[in-house]
């Protein structure tokens, strides 16, 4: 759809030599997408930790780019951590700041704990 927009736009316009813009379109890969099983320990060790913070896991797709997909592309499985964001990326953009410390806790407890969290 937004292809069809951007053609649609250029041929719309004309400049003072009856000359018309283009468009062209070009794409490349700039992360790699990851699944991870429920299996997979750094999920499991991830779950432990959101539960022993009182939560509740959700395990999820979230579709952007973030270090998880490197890692994870690299041998490293990692898994993303909701931080209280609304609407990302919007000019609604919102941060519930309850949910972001207790993600902080999350963060903390899987970067220090020294068994599975």
């Amino acid at each position: 759809e937004y292809k069809k927009a951007f053609l649609k736009a250029a041929k719309s316009v004309k400049n003072s030599l009856g000359q018309q813009g283009s468009v062209t379109f070009e794409s490349y890969l700039k992360y790699e997408s990851f699944r991870l099983p429920e299996e997979e320990p750094a999920v499991q060790t991830a779950r432990l930790a959101i539960e022993k913070q009182g939560g509740q896991p959700e395990l999820t797709i979230a579709n952007g780019g973030l270090d998880a997909n490197w890692m994870t592309a690299h041998g490293y499985p990692a898994v993303t951590l909701g931080c209280g964001q609304q609407d990302i990326h919007t000019t609604s953009e919102t941060l519930i700041i309850d949910e972001y410390l207790k993600a902080c806790q999350i963060g903390l407890l899987l970067a220090t704990a020294t068994e599975s969290a």
